[in-house]
């Protein structure tokens, strides 16, 4: 199943997450439902954890005084400005405070003149690298952690962490698997988890809390009140297929068997999730990387967004409440959705029925606003639109 740890950490990371369980393996009476398959003889189905969208940004990861080597040299610095990428656009590849970071790569430190990410501070002559243990909270690994015990070279250390696999993320796999193979009823906490969230109203829920509680052991300890209260609303939501007020909602993913009736629903409570950007850039991740892959369930995928996913994702571009970043997300969607053979019908026909003025309004928004990534989806939106024909 294809994961985005964004939902749970400020850090844009996909991966692919794949789990096996032996056909030799006996029934459990009892066990789990919903996303995954049986393994042929008669054992439960692997039911992947729902993770809670959270508000995290990276402002309360980064560090007050980091050490002077993590500053870029006159001649690194030299090379990224000769980069096409930075001449382009020298913002894309400096950090947001208030939003996530790219991708942490293995070649975070080597392959920096191309796309590593920087942090600039106003004031600085040049801007920095992100501090280890800044990596380190990015993939949620805890403050107790010890970073020099990984290998004797610091740099490698970057190496590293941008290999690794999000502990958080796995944690919550790991309990799921738990649970289907009748191991535990109740997941225990991590060890290194900060003990403080109390048992889920639901067992779906409680499959994540170790998940929540490392999270909270990877965030420093001035901003883990206001996350537990985040992950204490999604834990004790009473009832997981409906939206409590102010809880977080969920997001699943997609991959095997399919984009099920289940992706759907949960994708389109984030598409209509109001003023919360974290809930519509995941709704709008989601939709978008299913259309890049043709060979994820096309028909689940073509029925949801006929059932009115895709008038959601379109109705992202107009909608006044939507910032910059959702409205290219949304323009990246679509483009991706009129290059799909069995989409592209559906897609060119709603653009079609959209006002041209509409449109064009949007288009002008897009251009006269200073935030960068408004102005990175004109190109794309005027592609769209001759793709549409409108």
């Amino acid at each position: 199943r294809v994961l985005n740890c964004r939902t749970v950490l400020p850090q844009q990371r996909l991966r692919v997450y794949i789990v096996g369980i032996r056909t030799a393996q006996p029934a459990v009476a009892g066990a789990g439902h919903g996303h995954g398959h049986g393994n042929g003889n008669g054992a439960a189905a692997m039911v992947w954890p729902e993770f809670p969208v959270l508000d995290t940004i990276l402002q309360p990861l980064l560090e007050a005084a980091p050490s002077a080597d993590t500053y870029l040299t006159e001649h690194q610095f030299t090379k990224v400005q000769q980069s096409a990428a930075w001449q382009q656009d020298p913002e894309h590849r400096l950090a947001r405070p208030g939003s996530r970071a790219r991708t942490l790569m293995a070649s975070y430190i080597s392959g920096c003149a191309l796309k590593s990410e920087f942090v600039w501070t106003k004031g600085e002559q040049r801007p920095r690298f992100f501090t280890p243990r800044e990596c380190a909270r990015m993939q949620g690994f805890p403050e107790t952690f010890k970073l020099d015990a990984c290998c004797r070279n610091p740099r490698r250390v970057y190496h590293q962490i941008g290999n690794a696999v999000s502990p958080v993320m796995v944690a919550a796999i790991g309990a799921a698997v738990l649970r289907a193979l009748g191991v535990v009823r109740s997941p225990p906490r991590h060890r290194v988890g900060t003990r403080v969230l109390s048992a889920a109203a639901s067992a779906q829920r409680e499959v994540v809390r170790p998940c929540l509680e490392l999270l909270l052991a990877a965030t420093p300890v001035a901003s883990r009140p206001a996350l537990a209260a985040q992950c204490r609303g999604f834990l004790q939501a009473g009832d997981p297929d409906s939206s409590s007020a102010g809880a977080p909602l969920a997001a699943a993913g997609y991959g095997s068997p399919g984009f099920t009736q289940r992706d759907a629903t949960l994708t389109g409570r984030l598409l209509g999730s109001g003023t919360s950007e974290s809930c519509r850039i995941a709704g709008l991740c989601t939709v978008a990387r299913a259309a890049h892959y043709p060979s994820v369930g096309a028909d689940g995928f073509a029925a949801a967004l006929k059932a009115g996913l895709l008038e959601a994702v379109a109705g992202q571009l107009l909608d006044p409440h939507s910032t910059a970043e959702v409205r290219r997300l949304a323009v990246v969607t679509l483009t991706n959705l009129c290059q799909r053979a069995a989409t592209v019908e559906m897609t060119v026909a709603l653009l079609n029925s959209h006002p041209r003025k509409g449109l064009a309004a949007l288009r002008q928004r897009a251009t006269l606003a200073a935030d960068s990534a408004a102005q990175r989806s004109t190109d794309q939106l005027d592609r769209l639109l001759e793709i549409g024909q409108i």
